[in-house]
């Protein structure tokens, strides 16, 4: 959803969670993805590092 343009805020009111399940959701799923693509060998650029 979030690829496709809904803010936060929408897709928490869609889904019927809150606000801050999406955030937690979104935030573990890119640190899954950045631990598998890192597995498969790709590296973050330098100075691309998100906190």
């Amino acid at each position: 959803m979030a690829l496709d343009g809904w803010s936060d805020d929408e897709i928490a009111a869609i889904l019927g969670i809150a606000y801050n399940t999406v955030r937690t959701y979104r935030q573990e799923a890119r640190s899954r993805l950045k631990e598998l693509a890192q597995q498969a060998g790709f590296d973050t650029p330098s100075g691309r590092e998100r906190g």
